[in-house]
């Protein structure tokens, strides 16, 4: 008898030490990111592969504001326009304005010139941008606001995403 219960003992640790090292799906992280007249706050976000990544854009300033990640300023006619390459490429995030959600076709939520971008209206609106970071991602890329001709970005509307694998 004492043989069967050391047994079932050791099959219950067993299982506890098992079941610790299982994955319960992505890591959630979520970043409040403040628009302002004329930068991003924080403006350094560090995200890790298969985490489940949630963005509150909330823009505080009195000017509309844009978000678009990417990489290597593209310039129209000497102005920033836009990043060459888009983090988003290939993946759909999910876009929420103003609490209800939107399609690729809002004027809110675009792609400009091939890229993704979420536009948030100026005076206290909120914009939500939900996404899983993929291994595609992993590196660093440039925040930034690209409205009125690129002066918000040549003004300092800029940040970084670092992604780790």
């Amino acid at each position: 008898m004492r043989t069967f219960y050391f047994t079932l003992s050791l099959f219950f640790i067993f299982l506890a030490f098992a079941g610790a090292g299982c994955a319960t799906g992505p890591e959630q992280v979520e970043y409040t990111i403040e628009m302002t007249d004329f930068a991003f706050t924080p403006n350094t976000l560090e995200l890790k592969v298969g985490q489940e990544v949630t963005l509150h854009l909330k823009n505080v300033g009195a000017l509309k504001h844009e978000l678009m990640v990417g990489r290597e300023v593209t310039l129209d006619n000497g102005v920033a326009a836009g990043f060459v390459e888009d983090m988003f490429a290939g993946i759909e995030p999910s876009v929420m304005i103003g609490g209800e959600h939107t399609d690729e076709h809002s004027a809110s939520h675009d792609h400009a010139g091939g890229q993704f971008m979420v536009t948030v209206p100026e005076n206290s609106g909120e914009a939500t941008l939900t996404f899983v970071v993929t291994e595609a991602m992993v590196g660093e890329w440039d925040m930034g606001c690209f409205l009125d001709g690129g002066s918000h970005f040549q003004q300092g509307m800029t940040g970084k995403v670092i992604v780790t694998p």
